[in-house]
């Protein structure tokens, strides 16, 4: 499937999403098409061969620190605009800049392992950030972040590598269908784009000006996250830090905005997929 088809797609999803907020009653699929979607992700991850470097640290790093500092900037001006930065600032490297890189004639295995180090490493830091950021913290306990969250990335993690080193045939067979998690994604943009919907139809009260900031603030997140990057990686790795820092699983980031805060929150992610995308095409269109 070429880019400009997918990326209608895409954007077809998110108008229908709008269109129909009754579909918001089906949010708790979320979850599941995510975890099928990292399920197909893991399978072409070659990260037992990788090496790691000491610019994974870095990005790491670099996600938790970029995440608290849009997250104060934000709260200074509303609540919901300070959360929606920060989980999608936080958000790990999307699993789809392994292949944009090999396009852009960079290190595969370098970005590979980028993927796997963030999606990991934010999985456990997160559950112990939330509790701390969140209005209504009290109401939710370390364990009931720890669990889903853990169980998000781990239960696929752990499939995955089960079908591919040891059930050769179900891997092969789940190779050829590969194309549905193109269709969890973009099920998942519909029913994110219908509970945010949902949700400002039912809470007018929100200012038509937070959501421009929010506009604006998640198209300065996305120049500097591609712009630090290129930093961060040095002469060695500038292009390839810069698309694992770019390019961000947002999906993960709309289920704990869904789940844990409120489809407000999602529209950051939510925005930021369109952003990286569109960098994202502009790459392939100059390389």
């Amino acid at each position: 499937m070429s880019g400009p088809v997918k990326t209608s797609i895409m954007l077809s999803s998110i108008a229908l999403g709008i269109l129909i907020p009754e579909a918001s009653i089906l949010s708790f699929l979320i979850k599941y098409f995510l975890m099928c979607m990292l399920f197909f992700a893991f399978l072409d991850l070659e990260f037992i061969k990788e090496i790691f470097a000491l610019n994974h640290l870095y990005i790491v790093i670099y996600l938790v620190g970029i995440s608290f500092v849009v997250y104060f900037i934000g709260s200074l001006i509303n609540d919901n605009l300070g959360l929606a930065l920060f989980i999608t600032a936080i958000a790990p490297s999307a699993i789809s800049s392994a292949p944009v890189i090999s396009y852009l004639k960079g290190n595969v295995g370098y970005v590979t392992f980028a993927v796997l180090v963030t999606n990991i490493s934010i999985a456990l830091i997160l559950p112990f950030i939330l509790p701390v950021i969140l209005p209504n913290s009290t109401d939710i306990s370390l364990m009931q972040l720890v669990v889903p969250v853990f169980s998000v990335v781990f239960i696929p993690l752990t499939i995955s590598v089960i079908v591919k080193y040891f059930i050769r045939p179900v891997f092969l067979f789940f190779n050829k269908i590969s194309i549905l998690s193109f269709l969890f994604f973009t099920s998942n943009i519909f029913l994110a784009m219908s509970s945010a919907s949902n949700y400002l139809r039912t809470n007018s009260d929100q200012p038509i000006n937070i959501l421009i900031m929010l506009a604006l603030g998640i198209i300065i997140l996305t120049a500097m996250n591609f712009s630090f990057g290129w930093l961060i990686g040095g002469s060695k790795y500038a292009k390839e830090t810069s698309n694992a820092i770019g390019q961000k699983n947002t999906m993960f980031a709309i289920w704990i905005s869904l789940t844990f805060i409120n489809p407000i929150v999602a529209l950051g992610p939510m925005m930021y997929t369109v952003c990286h995308n569109l960098f994202v095409s502009y790459q392939l269109y100059k390389s």
